[in-house]
């Protein structure tokens, strides 16, 4: 895993949040998505670049940052 990254951003808000890949949302986005729990729900940020992308809680990562960690 290359990603050095401190910062990440919230796949559902885009706002700036810790990275952290086992937590990629802000606390409230969170609270909303945990009633459901579906690790597929599409999101709309990387959790990376904090691009528009098409991503979820199983999958936070843009397909270009994704593709660095996999390097």
């Amino acid at each position: 895993n290359n990603i050095k990254s401190t910062s990440g951003y919230c796949i559902r808000t885009g706002e700036k949040i810790p990275f952290n890949l086992k937590m990629p949302m802000t606390e409230e986005a969170f609270k909303s998505w945990s009633r459901y729990k579906d690790e597929t729900y599409p999101e709309k940020y990387c959790h990376c670049c904090g691009k528009e992308a098409k991503t979820s809680f199983e999958k936070p990562l843009c397909y270009n940052c994704w593709k660095k960690t996999a390097e």
